[in-house]
């Protein structure tokens, strides 16, 4: 087993809100194996590549390259490498209250294990501060606490998104292009079907089609701009991805009966 690693246990005490004890990098040869009755540490390993076996509180689970593995405090867990496709991983081992409850409140009880993690800079990053021994170590704790809570973040995130059905995932792609250019071959790249099974889909749960929902989400946003702000007409022409003022003022009226002008001082008038 190759490691390159920092133990910062030394700094730590009990008035330490959120620290790393270890991190580092490791490659875990025909050697490489752990077992521990009751696990006295709160760690997240990050899989770069090669494939093993983790065995905790009954669950056996296979973690390979861009995944994420969790041991919690008084886990029972085994974990070891494949003798001929063997990890290479960053892990970190966190301590302190509030690490504990970043890890509590983002990421699903029980669950151990989070496939296919777009989170290897922050792992990372965490490594990289960690083994910067130029970086003091209240610095390294609150850089890597901040860390922590993205990776977590992103796994909450992932893992909402990927309860969603195929139709609520549409519209929450449609909400981010609001003040983006948008068309259905766009729709159709990110989930890989064709566009009458997305526009069939979306209908079906919505009772209209992506196009006509992002095009109304669009008419909302400006409404709030024009009501909520002191930007002018032609700004928010070019914040919400219209071709040009004059388009947008077409569309506005086609939707809400009337000009964006004529509706900014409409509701301002009514505010008074």
């Amino acid at each position: 087993m190759v490691e390159n690693f920092r133990d910062f246990t030394r700094f730590i005490s009990p008035e330490t809100p959120a620290a790393v004890r270890i991190a580092g990098e490791t490659v875990d040869g025909t050697d490489f194996y752990i077992s521990r009755e009751k696990g006295d540490m709160l760690a997240l390993e990050y899989i770069l590549s090669g494939t093993g076996t983790l065995t905790i509180n009954g669950q056996e689970l296979h973690p390979q390259a861009g995944d994420v593995f969790l041991l919690t405090l008084g886990s029972r867990h085994t974990y070891y490498a494949d003798p001929d496709d063997p990890w290479r991983k960053y892990f970190a081992v966190f301590s302190g209250p509030v690490a504990e409850r970043i890890i509590e409140s983002y990421l699903p009880a029980d669950t151990y294990l989070f496939p296919r993690c777009n989170v290897e800079p922050y792992f990372r990053e965490i490594v990289q501060v960690s083994l910067d021994d130029t970086v003091p170590f209240t610095e390294k704790a609150d850089r890597i606490t901040v860390a922590l809570l993205k990776i977590c973040m992103y796994i909450r995130s992932r893992n909402v998104l990927e309860q969603q059905d195929l139709a609520d995932k549409i519209r929450s792609r449609l909400d981010f292009y609001v003040e983006h250019p948008f068309s259905l071959d766009m729709l159709c790249s990110d989930f890989n079907y064709s566009k009458n099974h997305l526009i069939h889909v979306f209908r079906e749960k919505f009772g209209k089609t992506p196009y006509q929902y992002y095009c109304e989400v669009k008419i909302e946003t400006a409404k709030r701009y024009l009501q909520d702000s002191s930007m002018c007409i032609g700004e928010i022409a070019d914040l919400l991805a219209f071709s040009d003022r004059q388009y947008f003022a077409s569309c506005f009226r086609k939707a809400v009966g009337c000009s964006p002008r004529e509706y900014r001082n409409r509701v301002r008038k009514s505010a008074m």
